[in-house]
């Protein structure tokens, strides 16, 4: 696995810590758009990796 791969997959893991935390302070609104980003990144992690099995 490439290390910008880790990276990205760590960022998404970072994402969903502070939606959490957000959470737990009662910011909901602040924890979806951490969601938000971790989805759109993950989506994109998996059309990134999609090409590289097909490539």
């Amino acid at each position: 696995m490439s290390v910008s791969l880790v990276t990205a997959i760590k960022l998404v893991c970072e994402c969903l810590e502070l939606a959490i935390a957000n959470i737990e302070v009662e910011d909901k609104q602040l924890a979806l758009r951490y969601i938000e980003a971790a989805r759109q990144r993950l989506q994109e992690l998996e059309v990134e990796l999609k090409s590289g099995l097909s490539g």
